[in-house]
């Protein structure tokens, strides 16, 4: 399985893209003696509230409000803030693009 821009050794791993995800972030895992969580964006985007709830309690709080809020605009404002206004999304379009 090929993949990336082909920068660097990564564009052909034995396991494919999962066995690539796996060594790139064991690498933070074992090289590093602080506690860490990993959190998948997909994970996040798609079960926001089981997620945050989790975060924080693992870190050894609770969420504020009882009622979980989603913010549907984006979360990048401004006219400096990632690119052009038209290529900025909402998080229903984000779960349209990346739920394919």
């Amino acid at each position: 399985v090929q993949y990336g821009n082909g920068v660097g050794n990564w564009k052909h791993h034995p396991q494919g893209l999962v066995g690539m995800w796996n060594d790139w972030y064991r690498e933070y895992w074992n090289e590093q003696s602080f506690p860490r969580l990993i959190v998948r964006y997909e994970d996040l985007l798609f079960h926001p509230e089981v997620v945050t709830k989790s975060v924080c309690e693992c870190a050894g709080g609770t969420l504020f409000q009882e009622e979980f809020k989603y913010i549907l605009d984006s979360a990048k404002k401004g006219p400096t803030a990632h690119g052009p206004m038209e290529l900025r999304i909402g998080y229903l379009k984000a779960l349209i693009r990346y739920g394919k």
